[in-house]
C-alpha cells in the first residue's frame, strides 16, 4: 500500500476560497432572514397589544355610566398597560360625538359615535407618528 504525499492530502487554495465564498453567501442570506423574522415578530406584538388596548378602552367606555361627547388621550406602554406620556409607546385618542336622531333608524337619542385612534411611537409628535390604527364604534350609554 502506498502512502499519500503531503500535496495529495491538502486542499488547494481554490477549493478553500470557493468553500469560504459559499459559506459567506449562506451566512449573509441567513442574517437577512433574521431581520425579516424580527420585523414580523415586532409587527405581530404591536397588533396584539393594539387589540388589547382597544378592548380595554372599549370595555371601559361601555362600563362608564356617564358617557359624554368629547376627546381625551390615554397613554400605554409596550405591554399595553396604562402609563404616562413620558414612558408611553402607544398614544390613544378617543373621540366621541353624539349621533343625531335623524341619523338613526330607531328612537334612541343617546348613541355616541366613537373613534379610537391608536398611534405609535408616542415619543414622536402626534401629527408625525408613522403608525396609526383607527377603530370606529357606536356606543350606547347605560
Amino acid at each position: 500500500m502506498r502512502l499519500k504525499t503531503t500535496a495529495e492530502q491538502a486542499f488547494s487554495l481554490i477549493e478553500v476560497v470557493l468553500a469560504i465564498g459559499i459559506l459567506s453567501f449562506m451566512l449573509v442570506a441567513l442574517l437577512g432572514l433574521f431581520s425579516v423574522g424580527l420585523g414580523a415578530s415586532q409587527r405581530g406584538t404591536n397588533d396584539t397589544t393594539i387589540a388589547s388596548i382597544w378592548a380595554r378602552i372599549y370595555g371601559e367606555l361601555q362600563a362608564t355610566n356617564s358617557l359624554k361627547a368629547g376627546t381625551f388621550t390615554v397613554y400605554y406602554d409596550r405591554q399595553g398597560l396604562p402609563g404616562n406620556s413620558a414612558t408611553a409607546h402607544f398614544a390613544c385618542r378617543v373621540t366621541s360625538t353624539a349621533v343625531s336622531a335623524t341619523q338613526l333608524t330607531d328612537v334612541t337619542n343617546n348613541i355616541l359615535s366613537t373613534s379610537i385612534e391608536i398611534t405609535w411611537p408616542a415619543a414622536v409628535p402626534a401629527p408625525k407618528r408613522p403608525n396609526t390604527n383607527i377603530i370606529n364604534a357606536m356606543l350606547l350609554p347605560r
